[in-house]
């Protein structure tokens, strides 16, 4: 048997291209290097939340998949000027910032630039609730919102 917080994979010249670890904050991760040292795979599991990360050379989000402890999940498409262009699953406060209650399950498309433009399809509240609302957002910048129903 072999036990370690920390296991690290390297390739033929000892650079670093894997780490299995446990973090100082209980977060259990394996993470995949390019040939600089960058982590560009994360697969992640930390309080009941999961995640699966990938990234580009500079770092950037290009996708991920995530699952909390609430039960919501989550998959996030990225290009290279934003982190987040699509949203498919659970939409968070900061996927769409005039969503009330902030967790929803919907799509969200952002256009280039922070929240300036983009079009959102989403479910908010629960049938069991009898609160359950469906709305489409339409964004075009300066705060010109379109919203149906």
């Amino acid at each position: 048997m072999v036990r370690a917080r920390r296991i690290e994979l390297i390739d033929a010249g000892g650079r670093s291209r894997g780490i299995w670890e446990v973090r100082d904050a209980g977060m259990a991760s394996l993470q995949f290097l390019d040939e600089t040292g960058k982590s560009r795979v994360e697969l992640a599991d930390a309080r009941g939340s999961q995640m699966l990360v990938f990234r580009e050379q500079n770092g950037r989000l290009r996708a991920a998949l995530v699952t909390d402890s609430t039960g919501m999940s989550a998959l996030h498409l990225g290009d290279h000027v934003k982190e987040a262009r699509v949203t498919v699953g659970a939409i968070a406060e900061e996927d769409i910032p005039s969503m009330q209650p902030p967790e929803s399950w919907g799509l969200a498309l952002h256009g280039p630039g922070a929240f300036d433009h983009y079009l959102a399809a989403y479910v908010k509240g629960t049938p069991r609730s009898g609160q359950e609302e469906t709305r489409i957002v339409l964004r075009r910048g300066a705060g010109a919102t379109w919203t149906a129903p």
